[in-house]
């Protein structure tokens, strides 16, 4: 017989702060070179690129999707332009100095192959941010079929592919 007021269990209670946490099972064991691959690539902040992007989807759901889509664009064509092949042949027309639209950048030798669907959905983009910018002030329904918060969407999830691709072609990132 235990003490006055003690209860006595046939197997030994399982405290309740083990059933409050979260348990996460490891599916694999990591290899070395995931390992190394992890600590060397390891993000912990967004880069200038992905960071620029978030701030034109939060503009764009802050009622300015039109500003949203130009400046996704100009990022695009930033990260587009740091993927040319400085070392190949370049036409009379490039200049170094000068950051090329995401048409011309598609033009150039790049540093990888990206997909078709990519290039294409890259020259949509463009095409939408040209007649923003350099067509009449829009009246939000007569530049392009879908509203324009679909429209900036659509780009910025272009340009978040278009990193992607770009980390897996060149093996520097963890997106495997």
């Amino acid at each position: 017989m235990p003490a006055p007021g003690r209860v006595s269990y046939r197997n030994a209670p399982i405290p309740p702060a083990a059933s409050m946490f979260q348990h996460w099972s490891i599916k694999g064991f990591a290899d070395a070179i995931t390992v190394r691959a992890a600590l060397k690539f390891g993000r912990r902040q967004f880069d200038r690129y992905q960071h620029q992007l978030l701030a034109m989807q939060s503009l764009s759901r802050d009622g300015e999707p039109e500003l949203a889509a130009i400046g996704s664009v100009t990022a695009i064509e930033w990260f587009l332009s740091a993927l040319v092949d400085q070392s190949a042949p370049l036409p009379k027309w490039y200049d170094r100095d000068r950051r090329p639209s995401i048409n011309r950048c598609l033009d150039l030798p790049l540093r990888i192959a990206l997909s078709p669907e990519l290039v294409a959905c890259l020259r949509v983009a463009a095409d939408y941010r040209n007649r923003l910018a350099h067509g009449r002030t829009p009246s939000r329904t007569s530049v392009s079929d879908l509203p324009a918060e679909e429209m900036s969407a659509r780009i910025a999830r272009a340009g978040f592919l278009l990193y992607k691709e770009v980390q897996m072609g060149l093996g520097i990132g963890l997106l495997e």
